[in-house]
């Protein structure tokens, strides 16, 4: 093979490569929240039935924002809960599983968290707030809001693929 055909090679060679890192990187998967300690059984119905056992848990719950309130230094998002998919993401297609409170430590954006947009938060359950017995609180650690436009492609019927395959 003569020095061109070499130097074509490896052109041909750091082409694939990028193209390998670039589709990979578009594989990358969701960010998603620390589910360290958390109990998946334990869902904002059964807090309200159990406080004593509940309070102090860590939870990883979501669900569609209903009114979001800035309360002294910390925000107050009243959240229609449903069961969270793989993705994390709350999944409205499945029946509601109770209503939550997100206490967060300081400001939340308005729009990031408007009426009728998806989140997921992790967060310790509180006692609750005086004269709210209705509403498990969860103390807020992470917390993650869903744009309307975010794919989960898990809910496609249509599966589309590709391979690439490279022989000496």
């Amino acid at each position: 093979m003569s020095a061109v055909g070499r130097e074509g090679f490896g052109a041909v060679r750091g082409i694939g490569i990028t193209l390998a890192a670039v589709l990979l990187g578009a594989c990358a998967g969701y960010p998603t929240l620390d589910t360290t300690g958390v109990d998946p059984a334990l869902i904002p119905e059964s807090a309200l039935t159990q406080p004593g056992l509940a309070v102090g848990r860590t939870v990883l719950w979501g669900g569609g924002v209903i009114a979001l309130r800035r309360v002294g230094e910390t925000s107050e998002v009243e959240v229609q809960a449903y069961p969270l998919r793989e993705s994390q993401r709350p999944d409205d297609r499945a029946p509601p599983i109770g209503r939550f409170v997100v206490v967060w430590p300081g400001a939340l954006d308005p729009q990031e968290f408007a009426q009728g947009r998806r989140l997921t938060v992790r967060g310790r359950l509180d006692a609750g707030r005086p004269g709210d017995p209705v509403h498990p609180v969860v103390r807020g650690e992470q917390i993650r809001s869903w744009s309307p436009e975010w794919p989960d492609w898990r809910l496609s019927p249509i599966r589309l693929g590709f391979g690439l395959s490279i022989h000496n």
